[in-house]
């Protein structure tokens, strides 16, 4: 049985994360390659990622790759306070 999905997502966003899997399999020597590589497959125009703070994410994630810096995720506990008042 075929399965078949079509998918439309943003250009930006995806290049944003496409860009740092490359970085992060090696698969690219660095974030200027990756958003390169990545804008001549996406686009006719070789405009992929094109907003600055998305290039800018890219290149972050570059450096964590460069310096073998590794992620610890935190946890953070949200509290939830209501005052009320009478109003008598």
């Amino acid at each position: 049985m075929l399965q078949l999905s079509i998918v439309k997502l943003e250009k930006g966003r995806t290049g944003v994360m496409i860009c740092a899997y490359m970085l992060h399999k090696s698969l690219v020597a660095d974030s200027t390659t990756a958003l390169n590589y990545y804008g001549e497959k996406r686009t006719h125009d070789n405009r992929g990622v094109t907003i600055p703070s998305q290039k800018r994410y890219v290149d972050y994630y570059q450096e964590l790759v460069k310096f073998n810096l590794n992620y610890r995720p935190i946890g953070i506990i949200f509290m939830l306070n209501t005052f009320r008042t009478n109003s008598t």
